[in-house]
């Protein structure tokens, strides 16, 4: 299933609004809403505002991220927070911690097992990549991120999976703007609160969706950073607004 069938999927949804959806958001400290989201939403929130908004109510979306988690802690846990809650969708964010902790071998492995356990419940995944780390600042164990990232992309075209790749559409703008991307980032390896709506808006794009509507405190912020990042990335025009 690629990122058309992906749409055409919420589009189904859409039309069978008797029947509840549940999307569950499985990944770290990129997903999970904790303390470094400073009490605004994370990219999974924005997700499901549009989700909600435009697809309808009987859409739900469970966070099921855990700061610290490589793939093998959430294999480890995937029973107890993803199989109970019989999801119609799993949207898989991994790789930050992953590349500390293993080669690339192992998490692509892993991941593989985690597209096969979802699938085996009878669940859609989805693959997601980070945004770009800022990892000249970062400490050197994360200079392979980059390669974590493009084998993720790799993977899902291998899987059948469709893959909402994050990574290809930061990077380039932080490549290319290092002093100016930095101001979506709370510190290397976190974004804030304005690339939190960014990448939530991106996501909701890659399910074919409109933005989510944005409080006009951030407004203004999230579209510069998503102009900057047109220019630079020459985004996908089904991703393009």
């Amino acid at each position: 299933m690629d990122v058309d069938a992906l749409r055409q999927l919420v589009g189904q949804w859409g039309r069978t609004g008797q029947v509840g959806r549940r999307v569950v958001a499985f990944g770290a400290s990129n997903t999970e809403v904790l303390w470094h989201s400073r009490g605004r939403h994370g990219w999974v929130n924005w997700l499901e505002v549009a989700l909600r908004g435009y697809v309808g109510r009987h859409v739900t979306v469970t966070n099921a991220g855990v700061s610290g988690d490589s793939t093998a802690d959430m294999l480890a846990r995937f029973d107890r927070d993803v199989l109970p809650l019989s999801p119609s969708l799993v949207i898989v964010t991994a790789g930050g911690n992953d590349v500390t902790q293993f080669p690339l071998e192992r998490f692509i492995a892993n991941l593989a097992e985690i597209v096969q356990r979802v699938r085996a419940c009878g669940a859609d995944v989805v693959l997601q990549t980070y945004y770009s780390m800022v990892t000249a600042e970062a400490v050197e164990a994360y200079r392979d991120f980059p390669a974590f990232m493009q084998a993720e992309a790799d993977l899902a075209a291998r899987l059948g999976a469709p893959c909402i790749d994050q990574h290809s559409w930061f990077h380039p703008w932080y490549a290319a703007e290092p002093d100016a991307y930095k101001a979506i980032m709370l510190d290397a390896l976190h974004l804030n609160p304005i690339g939190n709506a960014v990448m939530g808006a991106l996501c909701a794009r890659g399910f074919g969706l409109a933005d989510p509507q944005l409080p006009e405190d951030i407004k203004a912020a999230v579209a510069g950073a998503l102009h900057r990042m047109a220019r630079c990335a020459r985004l996908p025009e089904r991703i393009q607004q």
